[in-house]
């Protein structure tokens, strides 16, 4: 969740909304896992069963974006190197 507080201290939307959107949920779900192992069959954490899929989408999207993002960085290169070639 540190992460999260870095990010919300640039003054912009972007920065925001990833933290909001992808850090903050992952953060919650880490610090509250405690009670799945603690107290299985409590009733919070059946409440917090709820917040693991959202975590995972968050994960997932993350991960997915960099994947992209380094993809479209390779294509680049490449395409400046046959240009160089040119």
């Amino acid at each position: 969740m540190w992460g999260g507080r870095v990010l919300t201290s640039f003054q912009h939307w972007v920065p925001w909304l990833f933290s909001l959107g992808l850090l903050e949920p992952i953060g919650v779900t880490g610090l509250t896992g405690s009670a799945f192992l603690i107290y299985p069959r409590n009733s919070v954490a059946r409440r917090l069963a709820n917040s693991l899929p959202r975590a995972k989408f968050g994960l997932v999207t993350l991960l997915s974006a960099v994947v992209i993002y380094l993809a479209v960085l390779l294509a680049w290169a490449l395409v400046q190197l046959w240009r160089s070639w040119i």
